[in-house]
């Protein structure tokens, strides 16, 4: 029998899921250039659970796409600061370094 790290663990499901990702949120984008690097990846996959792969809110949650880069890095970091209340982004926010968390706002306002 293979050691976690070599069979389907956490690791190795991370990496397959950053680049499946990246691939499924090719379309979302408007050039290529664009695309998002895996770490940025790997958290727009963690929102996406909420707020769709294409950033548009699913249900009662709200659209990310196309808003404003600075607004978005202003409430993610409120959120991560606690200056913020919310059900489950303030618990998400603080997983995440501040370049993380602006890194996503840019990818979302990229979004339309």
């Amino acid at each position: 029998m293979l050691p976690r790290a070599f069979s389907l663990g956490v690791p190795v499901r991370r990496c397959a899921m950053s680049v499946g990702v990246v691939f499924a949120l090719a379309p979302a984008l408007s050039h290529a250039a664009e695309l998002p690097d895996a770490t940025t990846a790997l958290a727009a996959a963690n929102c996406a659970a909420c707020h769709g792969l294409d950033g548009r809110g699913k249900e009662a949650m709200p659209s990310l796409a196309g808003k404003s880069g600075d607004e978005l890095k202003r409430k993610l970091h409120a959120f991560k600061s606690g200056s913020l209340a919310g059900t489950v982004m303030p618990q998400l926010a603080r997983g995440y370094q501040d370049a993380e968390l602006d890194a996503l706002a840019e990818y979302f306002a990229r979004l339309r």
